[in-house]
């Protein structure tokens, strides 16, 4: 089974409802959601209606080490968001090792993301299943793009740590 996990609030602009919808009909596949917002309610219908609580687990929020402890567990980490950021939640997959499936977006043209080797969607739900199926089975050189992802964000940070004084 490969094992897919989303940390972040449960709203509009970081909606997973697509992310869902892609996995429901992959086999082998599970979602763990970290987090809680105002989208909740509509995914936890959604896991209902399709019947998959084994497929996708909701787990609502908890303590961030508690969730850093469990991020090893994961083959990779999943999400989508509209915001012009670089969420702290990617600078920790990275630092889990776990390659990335993220929906293109303004954010993609930061400084941050330059040199990471992200596997972009267009942010629909085909998009999110073709990703997840290649990485799934291995289409992508998953080691190299973890190693670099890892040594591009230890270096952007060590090289801007003045700008975050």
């Amino acid at each position: 089974t490969y094992k897919l996990v989303f940390v972040g609030r449960l709203i509009k602009g970081k909606s997973i409802i697509k992310i869902v919808k892609a996995i429901i009909n992959l086999k082998n596949v599970t979602l763990t959601i970290y987090g809680d917002g105002p989208e909740r309610e509509k995914i936890e219908k959604l896991i209902k209606f399709y019947n998959v609580k084994k497929k996708i687990k909701l787990n609502g929020f908890h303590d961030n080490l508690k969730i850093l402890k469990e991020l090893n567990k994961f083959d990779a980490f999943i999400a989508y968001h509209k915001f012009y950021e670089f969420p702290k939640t990617l600078i920790e997959a990275i630092n889990y090792r776990l390659p990335i499936i993220l929906n293109k977006d303004p954010s993609e043209n930061l400084e941050e993301f330059k040199k990471l080797k992200i596997i972009w969607t267009d942010g629909t739900v085909n998009s999110y299943k073709k990703k997840i199926i290649n990485l799934a089975n291995h289409k992508y050189d998953i080691n190299l793009m973890v190693k670099n992802n890892y040594n591009q964000v230890q270096r952007f940070f060590r090289n801007n740590q003045n700008n975050y004084d």
